[in-house]
């Protein structure tokens, strides 16, 4: 005879089981406590910025939702949306964006000391004109400075930039630095299909280059051009993304960027994209045909190495030992995206399994201290 367990024992089966998760996920905090951890890769809003869209009746404006599941809509409540147009939207905002008190407890449960705190895609680049764009950067720089400050090391900022005017946005990074005591600023891969490879953006780069030791550029995916045909299946997330930071990437080499300003310190999300992989293929191309020559006299790959960094989300072993091959280790860094659904522990569990102690050491925070030193 088959016997059922009942409810009431399922739930309480499920219930230990959930107990004994958080205690395996306390000791490996506890554990990774021992070592000092930086995360380079998270996002956030503002609430000013967040509370600026909500009183605007024309695009940008902010919109309330259901609520949204996983981490990306917090623990409870309504989801927050930004509408920038008819068509274009931000992912759901949840609390655990702007909630820098839970942030704090989630990162000491990891066993995370610092936090690099970036904006979230689009930034300020979907926004209708570049008045409105420098407006709203600035309302996002000023409290993140605010709350960098008040952390006492516990975060780090990175300036949003209105890339919609490339003169404002030096300008607003020079401001965020001198001024607001950030970082860096990070910056899409695209601004309304433009590369930021082209001309018309060099006023940033020169600008971050004379800033030299204090300030670092973080390259993050924008929407991807010809994502229409990556809609399905989130392809735009698991293909597009990685690719277009190629690209652009790769595009920054061409454009002579790198040549111009070879002090620039360029962190590329996503453990440079499918770089890593492709160099071969990027440097036998400028080698063999004519038309991929450009006017370079060196390879593309070789030029964005001596600018670039990479953080370590990938969640494969084999992709992140590659990296550390073609990078080098004391150019990775650890990285999250939280508080997107990827998650934290399948991040620090990758890059566990991929590397020695002595490594770990390194990726978590001694390249990091190079980089930015204090």
């Amino acid at each position: 005879m088959v016997v059922f367990p009942s409810i009431a024992n399922e739930s309480r089966t499920r219930k230990l089981h959930s107990q004994l998760r958080q205690l395996q996920h306390q000791e490996e905090g506890e554990e990774r406590g021992k070592k000092s951890i930086v995360d380079v890769h998270s996002h956030v809003f503002m609430k000013k910025f967040l509370k600026e869209l909500e009183g605007r009746s024309q695009y940008p404006i902010l919109k309330r939702t259901g609520r949204t599941r996983g981490r990306e809509g917090g623990a409870k409540g309504e989801a927050l949306v930004i509408q920038f147009n008819e068509r274009t939207f931000s992912n759901p905002i949840g609390e655990s964006f702007f909630d820098f008190e839970k942030r704090e407890k989630e990162l000491s449960s990891f066993g995370i000391e610092v936090q690099v705190l970036s904006g979230t895609n689009p930034w300020v680049d979907a926004f209708p004109n570049a008045d409105l764009a420098l407006k709203f950067s600035k309302i996002h720089n000023d409290e993140l400075s605010e709350i960098v400050e008040k952390s006492k090391g516990r975060f780090v900022g990175l300036a949003t930039l209105p890339l919609l005017s490339p003169e404002c946005a030096a300008e607003e990074l020079e401001r965020s630095i001198e001024d607001l005591g950030l970082s860096g600023a990070i910056i899409g891969t695209n601004v309304k299909g433009r590369y930021i490879s082209e001309k018309e953006f060099a006023p940033v780069f020169e600008k971050a280059s004379k800033l030299g030791r204090n300030c670092f550029l973080f390259l993050h995916p924008s929407t991807p051009l010809g994502s229409e045909s990556l809609k399905e299946f989130g392809l735009v997330r698991s293909l597009g993304y990685p690719f277009e930071t190629t690209t652009c990437l790769v595009k920054m080499a061409y454009s002579g960027i790198l040549d111009r300003f070879q002090d620039l310190k360029v962190i590329s999300a996503h453990l440079a994209g499918a770089l890593p992989y492709l160099s071969g293929r990027v440097d036998a191309a400028w080698s063999n045909f004519l038309d991929s020559k450009g006017s370079l006299n060196e390879s593309p790959i070789a030029k964005i190495k001596r600018v670039l960094y990479a953080d370590t989300i990938s969640y494969s072993r084999l992709s992140l030992r590659m990296a550390s091959e073609f990078l080098g280790i004391e150019r990775l860094l650890f990285g999250t995206d939280y508080p997107f659904e990827w998650g934290v522990d399948p991040a620090m569990k990758s890059v566990e399994k991929a590397f020695r102690e002595d490594e770990l050491l390194k990726i978590y925070s001694e390249n990091f201290s190079r980089l930015l030193p204090k």
